[in-house]
């Protein structure tokens, strides 16, 4: 349990339990194969000879092309349209409200399954638009004003009993979950506001 392929398959058992009202903010694992022996080589777009701290970090940590294993994912689509690219276009003020809350209650989702998603940001969200006029945040009912988001790229997943006290963001989560999902709601909104 200490590769991060299996905490993702065990975040993607969490979604498929969901009820279909939350489940629609993840995207649904269909299935998935490993293969051990594996030929496959890994691609990357960061250039490794770079002596810069990401890099290098991505070199310790991932140690690309050493792996005989791979796995293959089938995954519900959810979409080409990420926040980021969707946020250059003028917002009227209650398309921004629904977005803020929406991803509120992807992050309020998770804290009650005992996750978060660190890397939850502009490009790992995905915009669709949809018929569905509502959701429910903390017992209110929300237009979602024409779009719904999906968080997307489950690659660094957290999980209380997963819990590593060497990374520091780790313990920050494990310490004060609370504490950690109202930040994460905090700092992705506010970015929003801000742009």
């Amino acid at each position: 349990m200490k590769s991060k392929i299996w905490k993702e398959i065990y975040f993607y058992n969490y979604i498929n339990k969901l009820e279909n009202k939350d489940k629609i903010f993840f995207v649904e694992l269909y299935g998935y194969k490993i293969y051990d022996k594996c030929k496959h080589v890994q691609s990357v777009n960061i250039n490794l000879n770079d002596k810069g701290k990401i890099a290098q970090n991505f070199k310790k940590v991932n140690k690309v092309n050493k792996s005989e294993w791979c796995i293959k994912w089938l995954l519900e689509y959810k979409g080409n349209i990420t926040l980021d690219d969707f946020l250059k276009k003028k917002l009227k003020h209650k398309e921004i409200y629904s977005i803020c809350l929406q991803i509120c209650n992807i992050i309020y989702i998770l804290y009650k399954g005992e996750y978060s998603h660190v890397d939850l940001h502009f490009n790992n969200i995905m915009v669709n638009k949809t018929d569905k006029k509502y959701f429910y945040f903390m017992n209110n009912k929300i237009p979602y004003c024409g779009y719904q988001l999906s968080a997307i790229d489950y690659g660094i997943i957290l999980h209380k009993k997963f819990v590593n006290k060497l990374a520091h963001w780790n313990e920050q989560f494990s310490l004060n979950r609370e504490n950690w999902a109202f930040m994460q709601m905090f700092n992705i909104t506010f970015s929003i506001i801000n742009e």
